[in-house]
């Protein structure tokens, strides 16, 4: 998570959501009450009001103050009434912006709690990932740990033959091992 504006006099935080981290962060950081405003895409109905009306997608920056705030693990949704936009956009009308990373989002608080800080100021810090990587004679587990998340990269069998068999035929799973985590680390 990345803050491009901050004016805290005001209570305003402008955010850019970087990674699924930030979507964990974000979530515990909003609450019902707050304005978020953001770029999304909004149906619009062209015509009248008969079968023959048509339906486009309009991208437009709005402001909704949040009531519902619900996390999926891949998105935080914001549900709400929209506050302030286009002219063309009703006040009042219920929006919801999916946020994911990528996503900037301004947000305004009447006032910023001591914990809503301190979480700000984790989220921005860089986070070092780790891959750790699990393995016994048949199988190996690689995994991605940052901030919060564990991410399953990849598992691998292998064909190690035992003790006593026939070594004919040469299995190349330890140098599978090798090259993978060469190629997650790197």
């Amino acid at each position: 998570m990345r803050i491009t504006k901050q004016d805290m006099k005001h209570g305003i935080i402008r955010l850019q959501l970087e990674n699924p981290d930030d979507l964990w962060d974000i979530q515990s950081i909003l609450e019902p009450g707050d304005e978020v405003r953001s770029s999304t895409e909004r149906k619009i109905k062209l015509g009248g009001s008969d079968e023959k009306s048509r339906v486009i997608k309009k991208r437009v920056t709005l402001t909704i103050r949040a009531e519902k705030i619900d996390f999926s693990g891949e998105e935080v949704k914001v549900l709400g009434p929209i506050v302030d936009g286009p002219d063309d956009m009703p006040r009042g009308n219920a929006h919801s912006f999916s946020l994911s990373p990528g996503t900037e989002i301004t947000i305004k608080k009447a006032e910023w709690a001591n914990y809503q800080r301190q979480r700000l100021e984790e989220a921005t810090k860089t986070r070092r990932q780790v891959l750790i990587v699990l393995f016994d004679r048949e199988r190996a587990l690689f995994l991605a740990v940052s901030g919060r998340r564990v991410e399953t990269l990849m598992k691998l069998k292998g064909n190690v033959s035992k003790k006593g068999l026939d070594e004919q035929t040469k299995s190349t799973f330890y140098q599978d091992i090798v090259k993978h985590t060469q190629e997650y680390w790197t």
